[in-house]
């Protein structure tokens, strides 16, 4: 089978982002929690810079943060999930009722095992608040209430 076009990966991968933070959002949302994209929830750990996430959830004075990565092909988004889990993991800490999430969906991840059986979380010592899930797994959650 021939690889697809080079250039319509990046578009790919936006449409299959886009989509997977929307199933999230309906997942919170079904959950009883308020939901907002894009918001800045306080500054990056020894920067002078503002870190952001892609959906905070709020529900009874309960804050979830929540950080979709996909990824279908092998590429760097696999990558940035160290850097995304510290950068939640300091607003986890200094927050009240903060919980964190990234949450993995598509096919083309190689660590997600190291990532959400918690060797990523006991290497970087993340608080147990932040936590990696695949995304079955969050929405099962979501479903459930156990967020």
């Amino acid at each position: 089978m021939e690889e697809p076009d080079s250039g319509l990966i990046p578009k790919l991968h936006k449409r299959g982002l886009a989509v997977f933070a929307d199933e999230i959002e309906l997942a919170l949302r079904h959950a009883g929690f308020g939901t907002e994209r894009r918001a800045c929830v306080g500054m990056r750990a020894n920067s002078s810079r503002r870190y952001f996430v892609d959906l905070r959830a709020s529900l009874g004075g309960r804050i979830l943060l929540v950080s979709p990565k996909w990824q279908e092909a092998r590429g760097s988004t696999e990558a940035k999930v160290p850097w995304e889990a510290m950068c939640m993991d300091h607003i986890v800490r200094t927050g009240d009722n903060v919980s964190g999430y990234i949450v993995l969906g598509g096919s083309g991840w190689t660590l997600d095992d190291y990532f959400v059986d918690g060797g990523l979380s006991r290497d970087l010592r993340l608080e147990p608040r932040t936590t990696i899930l695949r995304e079955r797994d969050f929405l099962a959650r979501a479903a459930a209430g156990r967020l």
